[in-house]
């Protein structure tokens, strides 16, 4: 009951004007609304059965004359590959990642960031996410594909990427052509780091709040 009455203060907030409204809910809201109910049926059962609901009326008064829908999309992990890259993402660490190999055109490096953004929709916002490359198995690209690149920093800033780890292996020629990327691109509000190992990455992720 505690926790019901903790969350009086978002629907209060949020009080519908309809009959039906929808609140749009992060994974874990939602999985603490869905406890919360679930509590709530089972008291408002047993409080029905020994006659006594008045310690209910502040919890049922916020629900009078609205129906509430939770719509929750999951998504554990999506993923998408073509030619050079695959992307898949960590739904629970706001964390998206990309394995690319031999080497990548300039139409291919287009579809990797229109795919993380695609894939990060629901992280567009102030918190934003990270991204991890493995890049140990690509080679140096061509001018038209730096031109890419440098155009993967700038829209990866703008929606809303804070993070992202190189994980370069021994691949030390691609590392320097990479930081030359973020260089020549204008995306101040991302920092890169480069890292041997996919663990170190990780690490300065969880550091840093992913």
């Amino acid at each position: 009951l505690a926790r019901v009455l903790n969350i009086r203060g978002m629907f209060a907030q949020h009080r519908p004007k309809r009959s039906v409204d929808f609140f749009e809910l992060s994974v874990s809201h939602a999985c603490i609304l869905n406890e919360v109910f679930s509590n709530l049926v089972y008291m408002l059962d047993e409080s029905n059965k020994a006659k006594n609901t008045k310690y209910f009326e502040p919890v049922l008064n916020i629900f009078k004359g609205t129906t509430l829908i939770i719509i929750l999309r999951r998504r554990q992990s999506m993923e998408k590959e073509k030619e050079s890259f695959r992307v898949w993402t960590d739904e629970s660490r706001r964390i998206v990642y990309s394995k690319g190999r031999g080497v990548a055109h300039a139409h291919e490096i287009e579809w990797l960031y229109e795919t993380i953004v695609e894939l990060t929709e629901d992280w567009h916002d102030e918190k934003g996410f990270a991204y991890m490359a493995f890049i140990e198995e690509l080679q140096q690209v061509s001018p038209k594909g730096s031109g890419q690149y440098v155009k993967l920093h700038e829209t990866l800033a703008k929606a809303g990427c804070k993070l992202i780890a190189y994980i370069e292996g021994n691949s030390y020629e691609v590392s320097v052509q990479s930081s030359r990327h973020k260089q020549m691109s204008n995306s101040p509000e991302t920092v890169n780091k480069y890292f041997i190992t996919e663990a170190e990455g990780l690490k300065w992720f969880e550091e840093n709040g992913f």
